[in-house]
């Protein structure tokens, strides 16, 4: 009886092994036949693209009926998944170019030739109507649609003797306005699918449909848009201004290497100065050595306390200064303990250093009175 009881046992182990062993066969084929298809899906794709600038050719051959020449190939992004986009330029002296889409699996998905197509045939349209006209007769030297997609929708050029931050310049543009919105109205009317919100001048972006009361009221919101463009009129001398305090700074281990203030205008409400300045203090240098500053240690707060005081001795609107590398908590309301009392806590903290900004200086009374923004 206990040798028939073994047999039973032993014949339902093999039974039961035979079905585990044909299951995990079954699983293992599987896997093989989905590495199979992956591979052959990969080869397909590849196949299908290639990298290939033949192809991106043929198909634009195909499509549009045009030649191109390619003047930047598609690879890979780095460090992200997918390709930048591939751009081409017409042969046919038009020059035209345009960017061929490629997507992540490394196949064509489309481009946006339309687009540029579309300004090229606005701008033989237009090239010798009476808006083009009026507007070269105000002194504009060069008006396009563009020829690129990332074009803006207008472009007008200044005349080489006249700067963005000048009276004259802002009369030119208030008496072009009138003019700039009859040809939207245009462009609406013949149902051209175009529209021209936003001009670009010299670089500089001016919304047509702004409320300007005047030219010098279109120059200071026009200013206030486009900073960085307008701020080299008074840079240069406002930095000059806090110069004096430079070696303080270094002193106290801030921009070692600078040769000059980090002054950075961020606010402006009239065209010609800057209504809100930061700076930026640095505590590395070029080999990223430097100060390694915590936002809970009594003495590296005095530190920048201690620029604070001496940023305020400047003559010009600093409201903020951002310093580039201080330890801080990933949630900026976590700041308010220290590391350790955290950890005692036993709340989840990730810390890292980064940049952060200390706003309103001139209502900072003490070192305990700092707050970190990031």
């Amino acid at each position: 009886m206990a040798v028939d009881g073994l047999e039973k046992k032993k014949k339902t182990w093999i039974a039961v092994s035979g079905a585990v062993g044909g299951f995990l066969v079954t699983l293992l084929l599987l896997f093989l036949a989905l590495v199979f298809l992956l591979i052959k899906g990969i080869q397909e794709t590849v196949e299908d693209f290639g990298y290939s600038n033949e192809k991106i050719l043929a198909y634009i051959k195909e499509k549009h009926g045009i030649k191109v020449t390619i003047i930047r190939e598609a690879e890979p992004n780095k460090g992200v998944p997918g390709f930048e986009d591939a751009r081409v330029r017409t042969t046919d002296g038009t020059d035209l170019e345009f960017d061929v889409n490629i997507n992540m699996f490394g196949k064509i998905s489309g481009d946006n030739y339309e687009n540029v197509k579309k300004r090229h045939e606005l701008e033989q349209k237009y090239a010798d109507s009476r808006f083009f006209k009026e507007l070269r007769e105000l002194g504009f030297s060069q008006i396009t649609f563009g020829h690129k997609p990332e074009d803006p929708p207008l472009y007008l050029e200044l005349p080489e003797d006249r700067k963005l931050a000048d009276a004259d310049t802002f009369r030119m543009l208030y008496k072009a306005l009138p003019v700039l919105k009859n040809l939207q109205n245009d462009l609406s009317e013949n149902r051209t699918d175009y529209r021209i919100d936003t001009i670009s001048v010299n670089g500089a972006a001016l919304s047509l449909y702004g409320d300007y009361q005047s030219p010098e009221d279109l120059g200071n919101q026009w200013a206030a848009d486009n900073i960085d463009l307008f701020d080299d009129s008074f840079i240069e001398q406002d930095i000059a201004k806090a110069a004096h305090i430079l070696p303080d700074l270094k002193s106290l281990g801030f921009n070692q290497e600078s040769s000059k203030p980090e002054l950075q205008c961020v606010k402006m409400i009239q065209y010609n100065r800057c209504h809100a300045y930061s700076m930026t203090l640095l505590t590395e240098n070029k080999d990223g050595n430097g100060m390694q500053l915590r936002y809970d240690r009594t003495e590296d707060k005095e530190k920048i306390f201690a620029a604070i005081r001496l940023i305020r001795t400047v003559d010009l609107p600093i409201e903020k200064i951002a310093i580039d590398y201080v330890y801080v908590p990933g949630d900026p309301k976590q700041q308010f303990h220290s590391e350790e009392e955290l950890k005692q806590r036993g709340e989840q903290v990730h810390f890292a250093y980064q940049t952060v900004e200390v706003m309103n200086l001139e209502h900072i009374k003490t070192a305990e009175g700092i707050v970190f923004f990031y």
